[in-house]
């Protein structure tokens, strides 16, 4: 808990930066520093990306792009002390904020038309395919990850 805590600090500590590259940048440095001070090891890969695929589901927030940059904004203290690809994280919250597609969705609403459905068969039919859709990304992601992880690059 001792290296979640540092994390966490770090990424206060670089919120006072002018520009969000250097918050960023100060926040990473940080938190690496924190880290190693306090012999911390980094955060194993399958659950930081579990966590933020679940932080960028949009069922709580209503809105894809609210859930990314929320998700992304919580996940970059836990992605600076932990050593693994951040290109992978960035793919696992793309793939959390297109499941369970609801009314204030606009794609919904043109699902709805183009179908010519009623507003519980399209909500229905769009939460269950973007729902798998979102599922079966993350086993394309987490396949990805232990394959860079097996090729140690």
């Amino acid at each position: 808990m001792e290296g979640a805590g540092a994390v966490c600090a770090a990424h206060g500590f670089g919120a006072l930066s002018a520009t969000p590259e250097a918050a960023t940048a100060k926040a990473m440095t940080t938190a690496h520093r924190l880290a190693a001070s306090q012999g911390a090891r980094p955060i194993a890969a399958y659950p930081l990306t579990l966590i933020v695929y679940i932080l960028s589901l949009r069922v709580a927030l209503g809105s894809a792009t609210v859930a990314v940059v929320t998700a992304s904004g919580v996940g970059l203290p836990l992605l600076a002390g932990s050593g693994v690809h951040p290109e992978i994280k960035v793919l696992a919250i793309s793939c959390g904020s297109i499941a369970f597609s609801h009314v204030n969705d606009p794609g919904l609403w043109m699902f709805k038309e183009y179908f010519n459905l009623s507003v519980i068969d399209a909500i229905k039919a769009r939460t269950t395919y973007t729902t798998v859709l979102s599922v079966l990304g993350l086993g394309g992601v987490l396949a990805m990850e232990s394959v860079l992880d097996a090729l140690s690059v």
